[in-house]
């Protein structure tokens, strides 16, 4: 990623690597953004910065409580925001607005996080705990990002658990831009 390219340029840079594990039970999403590591921790860690970027294209999220610690809870809607998300949710047998809680089971300030969250929202498939690991490593003027999450067990919907998942990196991706990043850190944390 160098200074001249575009937003979606650096986005498609950003993009490391994605592999299955040898299980092929979770999946690894590894991203580049030039970025301060407190930038990206706050973005990851408030509800402010959570607002400002999660959730895939088209998607809007309101955290109702976040309480940061291992035994925390992380609850937000998850509501699609725009025609072309309402259309996906009612063609895939969702509701507009999804409900989701998460609890930390590991914070490791500015580095790690890991949480479980439960799937209960797939039509036809019994609810499970879908675990999800956040690493975070500073390099000289950029952080290197991996997330590693339990693919989704219903074929049609991994993959599109797995674009939802490229779709809001990106998003944080636009985030973490250089204008859009001057702001980043100036968001409190909880």
């Amino acid at each position: 990623m160098t200074d001249r390219d575009t937003p979606a340029q650096a986005a498609a840079a950003a993009t490391l690597r994605t592999a299955l594990a040898p299980r092929g039970e979770r999946l690894t999403l590894e991203r580049c953004y030039r970025a301060r590591l407190p930038c990206v921790w706050v973005l990851w860690t408030s509800p402010a910065g959570l607002e400002s970027w999660w959730g895939p294209r088209g998607f809007s999220t309101h955290v109702e409580h976040l309480d940061l610690r291992s035994g925390g809870e992380w609850r937000y809607v998850l509501a699609a925001s725009t025609p072309a998300a309402v259309r996906l949710m009612r063609r895939t047998g969702l509701p507009r607005t999804l409900r989701v809680c998460a609890t930390y089971t590991e914070v490791l300030r500015p580095r790690r996080l890991r949480y479980t969250q439960r799937v209960d929202f797939i039509p036809g498939v019994r609810p499970y705990e879908s675990a999800v690991l956040l690493e975070l490593h500073a390099t000289a003027d950029e952080v290197l990002m991996a997330v590693t999450f339990d693919a989704v067990r219903a074929a049609p919907w991994a993959g599109r658990a797995r674009h939802g998942w490229d779709s809001q990196l990106g998003r944080l991706a636009r985030r973490l831009a250089p204008r859009a990043a001057q702001n980043a850190c100036e968001t409190p944390t909880k």
